[in-house]
């Protein structure tokens, strides 16, 4: 009898902490534009190969 007690109180107990509703969080997709500038072409010829 006392197990069923034990029993029926953890129940009672999980059941109150548990939330009523489950809200779930609305996810709102974030937009990164990444510009990068052309980079300045080497004034220097390149070194001429053996």
């Amino acid at each position: 009898m006392k197990k069923w007690r034990l029993v029926l109180g953890l129940l009672a107990g999980l059941i109150a902490c548990a939330p009523l509703t489950s809200a779930k969080p609305e996810v709102t997709p974030v937009v990164i534009t990444v510009v990068v500038p052309p980079s300045e072409t080497p004034t220097t010829a390149a070194p001429a190969i053996p």
